[in-house]
């Protein structure tokens, strides 16, 4: 019987010389990144994940190594977790890696004394019965990738993020062939202000150039020593397909869940009623059907600004900047207006066009429009009779160019976790294209992203729909060597002890 391990987070405290500071947050695997503590501390989770509207759990991000959206803390890395695997003889092991005082790492039978008392104290800890949780003085195991910023900045070819990566513990990765039940995470001071800006430009080139010139600032501290980080929160991007079809599909979710809030208790049931509504008898395409066909009926979510930035230019970013009293946000503001002003010297067109959010409501709304995206491309397919492909992949981090694709879609959104390079390419394809058609497209559009030195999937995981490289099998192997947990991903077999098929 496992432990109520559901939705509780507890910050765990690091002792200093002259205060006790509240550095790290250990998270059940039904915490969500938004949990309601984190916010009465006045903290800010490890990483935001991308599915923003779903406010999914942080054991997920763990298991595909998800949420690298935000520049400053990198994805849901931890090397600090509590989890089960199952071994040889298929035991059932509880693997403590925690780094936490009273609790301590080791692997025990699940079963075993000493496993039934540590789950009763994790137990216990989530039910706030638990104490005051520190830290253990001889834990070094980070919480979470630490370099990951000065990574992206450099630009210097590094893949940022991408499923079959083989490095860190079990649980980074595992995609379930480890069972995690907490894992521990660094938190952060949030800034003293923020700043959300919609950026426009005139090509994907430029907007390529942008992102090296802003990361130069970075680049710059790092060179005259100086710790501060000069990076934006974050930088997505969407091109003209994927601003279209989002507003031409999408306003509804826009408004609801603005008007509700990411983590209103409400939003699941209406998911779920919807998804209950798509399953009975010659129904599955009539929510998104309506919701596109009434669309028109909503006010559009962007101002008036952004609507006519959108209608000028094909290539978005939105940025996020934040200032945490080393002058950050200033000095990247500079450099945007900077490469902005030098970019309008030679045409008569200025290439580059910034709009800044006039209020919190405004910047929320633009965020919420960037992150309904992949909600909008399965209506906006619906609601126009076309057939949809979905990729993600993670590009080199100095590559800004656009893999090709065996034909002229419908429709293709390329929207991207822009700072780290990874993109979410969604192709709308005729409705008379039969599967067999679809996945050799599929196949063309993969060796081109791998011709580029890109690596596809990058977050959204292998399933049984993408073989694995042979590292990534091994390592999966280890962690589960009877094939007891999600068998047959990633082209391993689905027999027990990975038996031939």
């Amino acid at each position: 019987m496992l432990p109520t391990l559901d939705c509780a987070c507890h910050l765990a405290c690091q002792a200093s010389a002259d205060r006790i500071q509240l550095r790290s947050v250990l998270t059940a695997p039904g915490s969500t990144r938004r949990s309601q503590e984190m916010r009465l501390f006045k903290r800010e989770s490890h990483s935001v994940l991308g599915s923003v509207f779903l406010n999914p759990t942080v054991a997920a991000g763990v298991a595909f190594g998800s949420g690298g959206t935000q520049l400053r803390k990198g994805p849901a890395y931890t090397e600090r977790a509590l989890y089960c695997r199952v071994d040889e003889d298929r035991r059932v092991l509880l693997v403590n890696e925690l780094g936490l005082e009273g609790l301590p790492d080791g692997t025990v039978p699940y079963d075993s004394a000493e496993g039934k008392a540590l789950l009763a104290r994790v137990d216990a800890i989530f039910r706030g019965d638990g104490g005051e949780l520190r830290t253990d003085a001889a834990c070094v195991s980070p919480a979470s990738d630490r370099e990951y910023g000065a990574r992206m900045a450099r630009m210097d070819g590094d893949i940022s993020r991408f499923n079959a990566d083989t490095r860190g513990p079990a649980v980074n990765r595992c995609e379930g062939k480890v069972l995690i039940l907490a894992t521990v995470h660094d938190t952060y001071e949030p800034p003293q202000s923020k700043t959300t800006l919609w950026v426009s430009t005139d090509s994907a080139e430029r907007a390529f150039e942008l992102k090296r010139f802003l990361f130069g600032a970075q680049r710059e501290a790092e060179a005259r020593g100086d710790s501060s980080i000069f990076l934006p929160a974050s930088i997505e991007y969407m091109n003209r397909d994927a601003v279209d079809a989002i507003d031409e599909a999408a306003r509804l979710y826009i408004l609801v869940i603005g008007l509700l809030g990411v983590d209103n208790p409400l939003l699941k049931p209406l998911f779920e009623t919807k998804s209950a509504f798509e399953r009975l008898p010659m129904m599955s395409a009539v929510p998104d059907t309506l919701l596109c066909a009434f669309n028109g009926l909503l006010p559009p979510p962007l101002p008036e600004g952004v609507r006519d930035a959108c209608a000028a230019y094909d290539h978005h970013l939105l940025i996020d900047l934040g200032e945490y009293g080393g002058g950050e946000a200033s000095a990247l503001r500079q450099r945007l207006d900077d490469f902005a002003a030098a970019a309008a010297e030679t045409v008569a067109t200025p290439p580059v066009r910034i709009h800044e959010a006039t209020s919190a409501g405004e910047a929320k709304t633009l965020s919420l429009f960037r992150f309904v995206a992949a909600a909008a491309f399965k209506v906006w397919c619906t609601g126009h009779g076309a057939k949809g492909l979905s990729l993600d992949y993670a590009l080199p981090t100095d590559v800004g160019g656009v893999p090709p694709i065996p034909l002229t879609p419908v429709k293709r959104l390329r929207y991207s976790h822009f700072g780290c390079n990874v993109v979410h390419d969604d192709i709308a394809l005729p409705s008379t294209f039969d599967e067999a058609r679809i996945h050799a497209i599929k196949g063309e559009i993969k060796a081109g992203i791998e011709n580029m030195g890109g690596r596809l999937p990058s977050e959204h995981g292998h399933g049984t729909e993408y073989e694995a490289p042979a590292d990534t099998k091994r390592r999966w192997m280890e962690m589960d060597p009877t094939n007891s947990l999600n068998p047959g991903i990633g082209g391993l077999s689905p027999l027990p002890n990975y038996g031939d098929s």
